[in-house]
């Protein structure tokens, strides 16, 4: 994306609540689709078929190698500028969870690399859901491109790295439903 097209962003998230609300909503508190699914997992676990302990472990698991391990080994030995540093602009920040930083860390995504992983590893006990948690690991990851957080290969390599996180922590660590 252009320098151009990131400031029109701005324009139009300082312009125009809904869309504001909207893609903050997704770039910042979408973990709260996460919350909910494994409520839903713990609270339905015997029809569902699903060992939630297992589930629920081996998510962690992913999220912690991809978020923790993987992506901060990589920020060590890539530097990368956020759009916002950049093109020198202030993003929408949130108190808790997205805050304008100095350091340039933007390659690879680690919300995107920590919720594939997590929507990964789910995937492949209950498929319907996982589906849905990797779609909003996209829209999360989207809404990052849009408050310029991050571009948008930033997002395609989380999306890579915690897809292959996930796919391996559930092989090595459990016995999935899908094999």
């Amino acid at each position: 994306m252009t320098e151009t097209q990131y400031k029109n962003f701005q324009i139009k998230l300082k312009s125009n609540k809904v869309f504001r609300w909207f893609w903050q909503f997704w770039a910042i508190y979408s973990f709260a689709f996460f919350a909910a699914a494994f409520g839903f997992i713990y609270s339905n676990a015997k029809a569902l078929g699903v060992p939630w302990e297992v589930v629920f472990l081996d998510t962690v698991i992913a999220f912690f190698i991809a978020r923790v391990l993987i992506v901060t080994l990589i920020n060590l030995l890539y530097k990368r500028e956020r759009p916002y540093q950049k093109f020198n602009f202030s993003p929408i920040t949130s108190i808790f969870f997205s805050y304008k930083t100095n350091y340039h860390n933007s390659f690879p995504s680690r919300h995107t690399s920590a919720y594939v992983a997590a929507a990964v590893v789910v995937l492949m006990f209950i498929p319907q859901l996982g589906l849905g948690l990797i779609a909003v690991s996209l829209l999360a990851g989207a809404g990052r491109v849009v408050l310029g957080y991050h571009w948008p290969s930033d997002i395609i390599a989380g999306a890579f790295l915690g897809a292959v996180v996930g796919f391996f922590t559930v092989i090595l660590m459990s016995q999935p439903v899908l094999f």
